[in-house]
């Protein structure tokens, strides 16, 4: 039997050997296992550490993005902040730059901007010489004038003699002049005879010295206090009125007025076109307004507490007038009459001030073409005519239409914000009353301005400045109807001061029209 114990212990050997070798790349592929595990954990480590430090930066990317977000945020409200303050700044500056050549500003804030007062820059320079133009009436003393006179009975006539009478020989030389004596007229009432109205008391004033003092009162804007001083002085201290009888004279020259007031109102009720425009006096420290309507030959006052469509409403001369109301730009008047102009010298001023803060070249344009109108009609008034062809008018209101649809072009690119929406607004007032700004050229009896009323206004203007105002309602509205008799008479051409007295010897109207 053969003998497998050698091949068997050399096959074992060999499986030993086998084993060692493979047992020594066990421990080497274990070793390096140890080791790629080891550089696995040590790489893991850094990827935590790598991850925690993004997380780190993530958060504080994140706390970076919200500080950049709301940074972005204060930086949008304030610069919209800033542009509205810009805004602001330019709008006050425009304001500043305001007088009575581009607002409705007095003439007396003029001289903040070094400009004197009074001093008109809308006024445009004719070619006419200054003075008195060819035609106007001069009130120069003349010999005929005074001759005239003589005849007609309404002056004294005294005669000084200088030299010797008896040469015969003369050269005749006038001299006008005044007496102011108290005179003490005795009234003897007999028998049977009536008392005339007003003498009731032992001893009264005169209808002249009542009569002057109420002049003084409207025309003079004086307060009761000087007229008192004014009187006793004239009189040498002998007629020392006291400050409540003068009171007394203007409230009775109200009432006895009423009938002369109710045939002015009657008078502009049956005129076509009438002037209306209100101004700003105190009363008691608040303000209220004195509102005129004005025509060519009378003019009414009246003292309101607001200017608003339902005190308006209580004004019976408005409510019943059929004609043209021209006025500033007040809408509540709408409601009253049939047709309306407005003030284009209040336009000219929203032009120039438009063209001042825009640098727009449609206002410019558009003043010169009202001047232009306004020649034009002038000028065909002064040639006989009393219209223009339905054609020349179509002529000029294109012309006009075309300038307002520039400025919507213009309007476009206006900055800042402020002055752009000003100049829409002015655009829109414009479009939507162009007819009313422009109703001179169909109607050559309308004014191209509103001057007739604001000039009736001056005389509160004035009261406001000398006296500072009125203590109650029933004072102003004296004022009112006493000025409203004066200014009439001044129109009609009328004696002032003969037309007071005698409205206070009757209350019958003293105004014809």
């Amino acid at each position: 039997m053969k003998d497998y114990s050698k091949d068997m212990y050399r096959q074992m050997e060999e499986l030993f050997a086998r084993v060692d070798e493979l047992t020594g790349k066990v421990e080497s592929l274990t070793a390096e296992l140890n080791r790629e595990r080891a550089k696995s954990k040590e790489k893991d480590q850094k990827i935590r550490r790598l991850e925690k430090r993004v997380q780190l930066l993530e958060e504080t990317v994140e706390r970076k993005d919200a500080e950049i977000n709301r940074l972005r945020t204060t930086n949008a409200v304030l610069t919209r902040a800033n542009a509205v303050l810009q805004d602001e700044v330019a709008r006050l500056k425009s304001q500043q730059q305001n007088d009575s050549s581009n607002s409705s500003n007095p003439p007396s804030s003029d001289q903040k901007g070094g400009k004197s007062a009074n001093t008109y820059n809308s006024r445009k320079k004719t070619e006419k010489k200054q003075g008195a133009q060819k035609g106007h009436e001069g009130t120069t003393l003349t010999k005929q004038k005074a001759e005239e006179l003589l005849a007609s009975g309404k002056c004294k006539h005294t005669i000084q003699e200088h030299g010797d009478p008896r040469s015969g020989n003369y050269t005749v030389k006038y001299e006008f002049d005044i007496n102011i004596e108290p005179v003490i007229i005795e009234h003897r009432i007999y028998s049977g005879g009536k008392i005339p109205e007003g003498l009731r008391s032992d001893v009264t004033y005169g209808v002249k010295v009542k009569a002057l003092a109420a002049e003084l009162y409207g025309i003079g804007v004086v307060s009761f206090d000087r007229i008192q001083e004014i009187i006793s002085s004239i009189t040498n201290g002998i007629m020392n009125i006291s400050a409540g009888a003068i009171y007394g004279f203007c409230r009775k020259l109200s009432i006895q007025a009423k009938s002369s007031l109710d045939r002015i109102e009657q008078h502009i009720l049956n005129g076509s076109v009438a002037y209306t425009d209100a101004t700003v006096v105190t009363m008691d420290g608040k303000q209220c307004y004195v509102r005129n309507v004005s025509s060519k030959d009378a003019v009414r006052y009246y003292a309101m507490e607001k200017k608003n469509l339902e005190e308006l409403s209580k004004l019976e001369l408005l409510t019943k007038f059929a004609g043209v109301l021209i006025h500033d730009h007040e809408t509540s008047l709408y409601h009253f009459g049939l047709e309306h102009g407005e003030c284009n010298a209040h336009l000219l001023r929203y032009l120039l001030k438009n063209t001042e803060d825009c640098s727009s070249t449609w206002s410019s344009k558009l003043t010169e073409l009202l001047y232009e109108m306004k020649k034009y009609r002038d000028e065909a008034a002064a040639s006989g005519k009393s219209s223009f062809s339905a054609q020349e008018i179509e002529r000029f209101t294109e012309r006009y239409q075309e300038i307002i649809q520039l400025g919507r072009k213009e309007n476009e690119t206006t900055r800042p914000k402020w002055a752009k929406q000003e100049e829409n607004a002015l655009l829109n007032r414009l479009e939507k009353y162009r007819d009313n700004h422009l109703l001179f050229l169909r109607r050559f009896d309308v004014a191209f301005t509103n001057n007739l009323s604001e000039r009736d206004l001056r005389k509160c203007k004035n009261r406001q400045k000398v006296s500072g105002g009125f203590r109650n309602m029933d004072g102003c509205k004296m004022f009112a109807d006493i000025l409203s008799v004066i200014e009439t008479a001044k129109r009609m051409k009328m004696g002032v001061f003969d037309s007071i007295v005698s409205l206070f010897q009757s209350p019958a109207p003293v105004f014809c029209f």
